[in-house]
Formats: structure tokens, sequence, C-alpha cells
């Protein structure tokens, strides 16, 4: 009978342990769960901010891009430039300087084409028509800001003298307020003035005509 007790007890033993293994079972289980639930929520989380930042940068690439054409827009080319000062001369020869200055001095006009306009001064420097700005008339070369005015006079003169060509100098550029490399065709307008139309230089330069 004592040794039918002892079974009996070795039995309980061993289920009670096995109750306790399968009790710490059951918990680590039960943790492994609650690891990979917040791994899942932090992933959930990183795939929410990645998308976010994705949306982010997708946003501000297209507004980029947006103000990319919008300054390309803007921006005359040296062929418009070029075109704009020959029919300049035309409408000079047809009508006389002081009516086709008018023309060159209407901001809905033929002769304003975004950034480009329709400039003359004499050999003294002083402007009789600047297209953009009507109120610099009267004034000089060397009152516009970051304008080298005794290099302008000069080069600009040799190039009317050559027939019309290109001249490369630097000046304030109005929209971004920095001094920007500008190129302008002259032509001579008479043999004491000359007319012109500049573009700023993009990066990389661009193919000029003279003829």
């Amino acid at each position: 009978m004592v040794q039918g007790v002892r079974e009996v007890a070795d039995g309980l033993n061993a289920i009670a342990g096995a109750s306790d293994e399968q009790s710490m079972t059951l918990r680590e289980v039960s943790q492994a769960v609650k690891e990979l639930d917040q791994i899942t929520q932090r992933n959930g989380s990183m795939v929410e901010e990645a998308l976010h930042s994705t949306l982010g940068l997708r946003d501000r690439s297209s507004s980029l891009s947006a103000s990319v054409a919008a300054i390309r827009l803007r921006r005359g080319t040296a062929d418009e430039a070029h075109a704009l000062v020959c029919r300049a001369v035309q409408r000079v020869e047809q009508r006389g300087l002081a009516a086709a200055a008018q023309e060159f001095h209407d901001p809905a006009g033929v002769f304003r084409d975004r950034d480009q306009y329709i400039f003359v001064f004499d050999r003294n420097g002083v402007y009789q028509v600047f297209g953009s700005t009507p109120e610099r008339v009267g004034k000089t070369v060397h009152d516009v800001p970051g304008l080298d005015g005794a290099l302008v006079l000069r080069e600009f003169f040799a190039a009317a003298q050559r027939g019309g060509d290109w001249v490369d100098y630097e000046v304030v550029n109005p929209v971004t307020g920095a001094v920007d490399e500008k190129t302008s065709f002259i032509l001579p307008l008479g043999t004491d003035r000359v007319i012109g139309c500049g573009v700023f230089k993009p990066k990389g330069g661009f193919s000029l005509q003279v003829a």
C-alpha cells in the first residue's frame, strides 16, 4: 500500500512538473506574440512615415519642377533677342525713333517679351529707350545697378561699328537681385546711337547668331 501511495505521489509530482513547464511555455508564447505585435506596430509606423516622406518629396519635386518651368518660361532666348532687335530697327526706319519708342515702351506691345525689351542710348550713354523701365529714359548706363558703364559704352559701340554683334557683360538680375552674366545683341542706329536687346546667359551658354 505504501508503494502505491508513493507511485501516486510521483505521478502527481510529474503532472505538476508538466503543468509548470506548460505554463512556462504558454508565458513564452504569450511574450513572443507581444514582441511580434510590437514589431508589427513599429514596422507599420515606419511604413507610414516612409510613405509620408515619399509623398512629401514628391510634392516638393513637383513644386520645384513647376518653379523651374516657370523660370524658363519667363526667360527669352538669344535667337528671340536677335530677332527682336532686327524688327525694332525696321520699326525705327518705318516710323522714326520717337514714334517707335512709344511701341518699345508699351508693356503689352510686341516689343516686350518676358524678360526681353529694346534699349537705345547715345555715345554719352544716355538712354532714349529703356523698354522695361521707361523711367530710365534720360538717365545713363552708369546709373544701372551692377553695370560697368564704361565697358558697355566702349563694347556696344565697337559692336555697332562691326555692323552688329553680341556683347557679354554683368548686371543685376531684377528677378534674383544677384549680379549675373548677360549678353546683348547690338546694332547701329545711325552713327551716334546703338539699339539692342539682352538675355541672361544660362549655365553652359548658348549659340549666338550675328547675321
